[in-house]
């Protein structure tokens, strides 16, 4: 069977077509590919730019979380050093007049409220007395060794001729 001239030409024409239509789908596909890399890089950069600006927030955070707990200390070890001057160990009066002072110069933000604000505080005069409790114990301990150290060293001398 011989395919006439024409009938090769229609035929080369339809190939060529339809390659050159599967070409543009190629180009037009991996065009879309192309915007969708696009985005997605520039999502990416934003999300390393956001990530880059939550790690020094967290570091920020971090640094903060440590300076308070530094204060907690230097605030407890002041308590502790008070134990042998007070008559009792737990001022009420003292500790709501703290959390009346606090409460009217921060209670007004939009971040600390007079309930936190003596939740917080309740805790730490809890753990001050605590340690001030351990302090005292201490220090009896250490009073009730000196003197029975003095006695004995007197006993001893009295025994001596």
């Amino acid at each position: 069977m011989a395919i006439s001239n024409d009938n090769q030409i229609a035929v080369s024409k339809e190939i060529t077509l339809s390659g050159w239509r599967r070409e543009k789908r190629k180009k037009s596909r991996s065009g879309d590919l192309g915007n969708r890399l696009r985005s997605i890089k520039r999502s990416e950069k934003t999300e390393v730019r956001l990530n880059l600006s939550l790690i020094k927030i967290r570091q920020e955070i971090d640094r903060l979380d440590e300076k308070i707990l530094a204060l907690l200390e230097r605030r407890f070890a002041l308590a502790i050093s008070t134990v042998e001057t007070k008559r009792r160990l737990r001022d009420r009066k003292r500790e709501m007049a703290i959390i009346a002072r606090l409460g009217n110069k921060f209670a007004c933000s939009h971040y600390l409220t007079l309930a936190f604000i003596k939740k917080i505080y309740g805790l730490i005069f809890n753990q001050s007395l605590a340690l001030e409790k351990r302090q005292l114990r201490e220090l009896r301990t250490k009073r009730k060794k000196q003197q029975f150290k003095k006695a004995q060293e007197e006993k001893d001398e009295r025994e001596r001729p």
